[in-house]
């Protein structure tokens, strides 16, 4: 979990994560900083610090090292809230490289307003919403709001064909995210590990009720 949140503190780390990711499979250094027009220096130290991280594997393959991203989903509770990531979060974190629109929405609104900003931008590739209702939703301006998601809307539609975790991402067109009240919720980290949020727990009246209406019912 903290390689992930890490890395969206990170648009370099994110960004790399995300070119490695597109490449699909065991990939050199130099391939990397030929798809993604980074400086060989800065992809070099990138690799180095994911490679600290499960989210990518390396090899040795005769004198050189390959790399190959691996995918994943991590749910997280914030403000009672369950947020499913993905690569297409990286990816969109990552567009703070490239894109300055990216950046400046992150500068002023936050990497939590962008994780917010792909659930919405997911309808509206569909045509299942319009930039306006999008922007009025997020509670932004609407020139903010539509250039965000116009920002978006290329690396997301990329993603929607490589992150194989992309449907696990909330619709914003559809019903509201889940809850730790909902019950458990279990989402796949990696190969090895998985995560399960359980619901916050019953106070001794709330159970005392529940049973009362159990017995009830029988």
């Amino acid at each position: 979990m903290g390689s992930v949140l890490r890395l969206l503190d990170d648009e370099r780390l994110a960004y790399l994560y995300t070119e490695l990711l597109k490449h699909g499979e065991w990939t050199t250094t130099q391939d990397l900083v030929d798809s993604s027009g980074i400086p060989e220096s800065t992809v070099y130290d990138a690799l180095a610090d994911l490679r600290e991280t499960p989210l990518v594997t390396t090899k040795e393959d005769g004198r050189q090292r390959r790399y190959r991203a691996n995918p994943f989903q991590l749910g997280v509770l914030s403000q009672g809230e369950i947020t499913t990531l993905t690569p297409t979060t990286l990816a969109a974190v990552g567009q703070q490289v490239v894109d300055e629109d990216v950046k400046a929405f992150v500068n002023e609104h936050g990497v939590d307003k962008l994780i917010r900003v792909v659930e919405y931008v997911k309808p509206y590739l569909d045509g299942r919403m319009s930039e306006r209702l999008a922007a009025r939703e997020l509670d932004l301006p609407a020139v903010i709001g539509i250039t965000i998601l116009v920002a978006l809307k290329e690396t997301i539609e990329t993603m929607r064909d490589v992150d194989p975790y992309y449907e696990s991402i909330r619709d914003a067109s559809e019903a509201g995210p889940p809850t730790a009240d909902d019950g458990p919720v279990e989402v796949q980290y990696d190969e090895t590990t998985r995560i399960v949020i359980e619901p916050a727990e019953q106070s001794d009246e709330q159970t005392n009720q529940t049973q009362t209406e159990t017995n009830a019912d029988r």
